[in-house]
């Protein structure tokens, strides 16, 4: 059929060149030296159609002199008068051609035979760092052929054939958009290199079909005939292309986060509600943030074009501090040292998320927008910890005040009342270091309380842990007076003081 169909294009064609009706003195030549059998006088109007309602403008019906300049106006159609009769017996061809478009899609996308392609070298400063750094070469290969058939449709049928073909096209897209998905995997653990690479290449590949996409429908819209150029969009597609940048970028951010738990662990097992210590260096799971921040953020940022990288450093930033703030509230209470302490471990997880991207991109600085994001956000955990270090902020008013709410909505009010829910009770008071029952339970008897709780802490840990609570028994030696006790490592009171 199509073989036939291509046989009555070049006859169209031929009748076309030989009866060109914008140039008549072509036609008269045409006429002369042709093969199609038609003869008749050098005008238009003398070729003798004999239905020439079929080929093109009816002839005006009009008597008299009149009669050969209505025919002056008549310009028969060639091209399609025949050929336009086989497209809605087309589906077939459009069937094969589509099945070819899958297989090319199966082979390009196989195991093994999807390569990455692009240059990590590339200085891309004129764009703006907007082009895809690394994508798979399934992606041209695949727009390749799409094209192949559309150009392949065209010569043939620009009406109901190639819409079916377009239709086609969009399956094909939305199809691969399926096989990158899988590529992405849960993120449920952090990726390693090989991970972070094949990610990196989804989200390239997705953005270079993004774009090419509306190209190749403005190139589609200018070939099809105008009664289908309305319907030929591929806004769906554009749609799937778009969520899948958005999951890779996902992926890449949950990767990071899961590297962190290890640290997060670490944080929640200090004993932030008997946190006594003098505040000064930053904790130990700060130190490993920022070690796993700097190996992840590294491979990310070789393999993601600028724009891209700055896109996931954002992301990533907002799961932060969103997580870091959750994981505030699983300490349990907070005594208002540990918040001090909390308070700069958080000035230096600031600085590590400014820092880190610029590391990890070998210097390249970002823009002032992400600073402005980083400071904002981080600005936000430091606000809660504000509140616990403060020791005349206890009720809600105070609270809401200091986190710029009224409180009256149910999302602030509980908010207040789970930040205040953290305040660790009787702050900085060494008889409640170990769990000790507080004074007030044994009726103000402070001295025989403190004696209680110092001796169940030796009766359980032994003198190995002598050295340790010294400090904490001499504090409670000091209120209670000098009692006689001579243990060691605690200094009994010059004999001249007075009791308190």
């Amino acid at each position: 059929m199509i073989r036939v169909l291509r046989a009555s294009m070049q006859f169209e064609n031929a009748l076309a060149r030989e009866y060109n009706v914008e140039d008549p003195s072509a036609a008269t030549a045409g006429r002369n030296g042709g093969a199609s059998g038609f003869s008749g006088s050098a005008s238009v109007a003398g070729l003798g159609l004999k239905y020439p309602d079929v080929l093109g403008k009816p002839a005006k019906q009009a008597a008299g002199p009149s009669a050969a300049e209505n025919l002056e106006d008549f310009a028969p159609r060639f091209h399609g008068i025949i050929s336009e009769c086989f497209d809605a017996y087309l589906s077939t061809w459009v069937q094969h051609e589509e099945k070819q478009l899958l297989d090319v899609l199966d082979r390009s996308t196989a195991p093994g035979t999807d390569k990455i392609v692009g240059n990590a070298e590339v200085e891309d400063e004129d764009d703006a760092g907007f082009e895809p750094r690394y994508l798979y070469s399934s992606a041209p290969s695949l727009f390749a052929s799409m094209k192949g058939s559309m150009h392949k449709c065209a010569d043939f049928s620009t009406h109901n054939t190639m819409f079916d073909i377009f239709q086609s096209f969009r399956k094909v897209v939305s199809r691969y958009c399926e096989r990158l998905e899988r590529l992405l995997g849960s993120g449920a653990a952090p990726l390693d290199s090989a991970g972070v690479e094949a990610v990196c290449c989804v989200y390239g590949t997705a953005d270079y079909c993004f774009e090419t996409l509306p190209q190749f429908c403005n190139t589609l819209q200018r070939v099809i005939s105008s009664d289908f150029q309305e319907r030929v969009t591929f806004e769906n597609e554009q749609e799937l292309l778009r969520n899948l940048m958005n999951n890779a970028n996902k992926t890449l951010v949950q990767s990071v986060n899961c590297s962190l738990d290890d640290a997060f662990s670490k944080m929640k097992s200090n004993k932030w509600a008997t946190f006594y210590q003098d505040v000064g260096d930053h904790s130990a799971y700060v130190s490993d943030i920022a070690e796993s921040l700097s190996k992840h953020f590294e491979p990310v940022a070789r393999h993601l074009s600028k724009i891209h990288f700055r896109a996931f450093c954002d992301k990533f930033v907002q799961a932060f501090v969103q997580r870091f703030i959750e994981e505030i509230y699983k300490c349990g209470k907070i005594s208002e040292q540990g918040a001090q302490q909390l308070l700069l471990d958080t000035a230096l997880l600031k600085t590590t998320l400014l820092e880190a991207p610029v590391i990890a991109g070998k210097g390249q600085q970002m823009p002032t927008a992400y600073s402005n994001y980083v400071l904002r956000e981080m600005g936000r955990a430091e606000t809660k910890l504000k509140v616990l270090t403060s020791p005349d902020i206890v009720d809600a008013a105070a609270v809401g005040m200091l986190l710029g709410s009224d409180g009256t909505s149910p999302e602030a009010a509980a908010e207040i009342e789970r930040l205040l829910a953290l305040r660790a009770a009787n702050d900085g008071e060494p008889g409640n270091l170990y769990g000790s029952p507080r004074e007030d339970e044994y009726g103000g008897n402070s001295g025989v309380a403190a004696l209680g709780s110092i001796g169940d802490v030796f009766n359980t840990q032994g003198m190995k842990d002598m050295k340790k609570l010294s400090g904490a028994v001499n504090k409670n030696l000091q209120k209670l007076g000098s009692l006689g006790f001579n243990l060691p490592g605690i200094k009994n009171r010059p004999s001249g003081s007075n009791a308190p």
